[in-house]
């Protein structure tokens, strides 16, 4: 006679975060569906009453809070926290290095000539704490300056209407803290979402993004960074990774074995690049106006011409500050331009190649082929066919 099939129980977030967790756990799962499973998100206690009555033989869960921690220790049966919003590992703890995040999310804001930086977040959630301190000491580390907008503990209660959405005051307060940064400023937020509300609010007073406040997030949720306006940049997460070892973790236990004797944190694994980061910081103005401009037309066919019309400098003295500042030519960082906004159609939509050209400032598919072989390494349907190669490594 068979053994009884082991029961686990999945809960996490219905988020891109969430999902791509569960991901991780069917990858594990898959080659031998030894488990017979139950996938959810956490509610109201009454609800996670109803669950216990499913019985479970072993649980992977997002659990925020020490209370829910307590919660689902009582059920008795092997359990695997993912959450990094809690600091323990009683239950076993697998998760993101958010000190890491912070660290790349700084690399990232050094790397584009900037000399300001500051955070955004609600450091009542351990995991923002973390990447706040990974973050400061990368920019202090080189000298720059560091400010924050920070809450916790009845503040959060207070900057918050509900989830995301800040109160009127917290929203004007919010302003008031980016009207005094000096600019222009790298900024990180604690999570996409949050980035989101910033974008909105800078928006809305005229603050340009990246112009003035180069803006980039945590987690590469693509709802909240595409929704966004520009589209926000993210420090993308190994969330499939964290499932994956999760479910190896709950196996382990289910059979018998000891626990991590420490929490299993996994390094982020690149940025996503988009156009909220996407500058240049330079002292000379007409290379910033520029590069500007060409930023502004990443969707149209412009030329080196155009370029000088606006700036209003001769063609010689263009080159020149193109070749000392950036080592390369006005002609290539049009094309760079051009090719990251096809990256970004190729990848985010479903477009047909000719209007991903058309997108992007080419004249044809054949000229977008030309340049985007030229600059990617391969024609734009096999990038298509590869969409880890959106990101930019840490």
């Amino acid at each position: 006679m068979n053994e009884r099939a082991q029961r686990v129980m999945v809960l996490t977030s219905s988020t891109s975060f969430g999902r791509r967790i569960l991901r991780g756990v069917s990858t594990y799962v898959r080659p031998t569906r030894s488990w017979v499973m139950q996938i959810g998100t956490i509610h109201q206690p009454e609800y996670i009453h109803k669950l216990r009555q499913w019985n479970p033989d072993g649980i992977i869960a997002h659990l925020g809070s020490e209370q829910m921690v307590n919660t689902f220790k009582q059920w008795g049966v092997p359990l695997v926290n993912v959450s990094n919003a809690t600091r323990q590992n009683d239950p076993p703890h697998v998760g993101i290095d958010d000190f890491a995040v912070g660290e790349m999310a700084a690399r990232h804001l050094i790397e584009k000539g900037l000399k300001h930086f500051a955070f955004c977040g609600d450091l009542s959630r351990g995991y923002a704490c973390d990447r706040r301190d990974g973050f400061k000491r990368a920019v202090t580390s080189k000298g720059y300056g560091f400010d924050e907008f920070a809450w916790s503990g009845k503040n959060a209660q207070l900057m918050h209407l509900s989830g995301n959405y800040l109160t009127a005051g917290s929203e004007k307060a919010l302003l008031d803290w980016l009207n005094h940064l000096p600019r222009p400023v790298g900024i990180l937020v604690y999570q996409d979402y949050m980035g989101f509300v910033m974008s909105e609010i800078c928006r809305q007073a005229g603050i340009q993004i990246p112009e003035s406040v180069a803006l980039i997030g945590v987690d590469d949720d693509e709802i909240a960074c595409d929704f966004a306006y520009p589209p926000i940049s993210s420090v993308r997460s190994p969330l499939e990774m964290v499932g994956y070892e999760a479910a190896r973790v709950l196996d382990e236990l289910m059979q018998g074995n000891p626990p991590p004797n420490a929490p299993i944190l996994l390094s982020p694994s690149a940025v996503t690049v988009r156009q909220s980061t996407d500058i240049t910081v330079c002292e000379d103005q007409d290379l910033a106006r520029a590069l500007r401009f060409i930023r502004l037309h990443a969707d149209k066919p412009i030329t080196v011409e155009d370029v000088l019309n606006d700036v209003l400098i001769s063609r010689r003295a263009l080159e020149n500050k193109f070749k000392v500042h950036l080592k390369r030519s006005p002609l290539a960082e049009i094309h760079r331009v051009h090719v990251e906004q096809a990256r970004r159609l190729l990848t985010e939509t479903q477009l047909p190649i000719p209007r991903v050209a058309k997108s992007s400032g080419f004249s044809s598919s054949t000229q977008l082929g030309t340049v985007f072989n030229k600059y990617v390494g391969m024609s734009p349907s096999e990038y298509r066919k590869h969409p880890s190669n959106t990101c930019e490594s840490g």
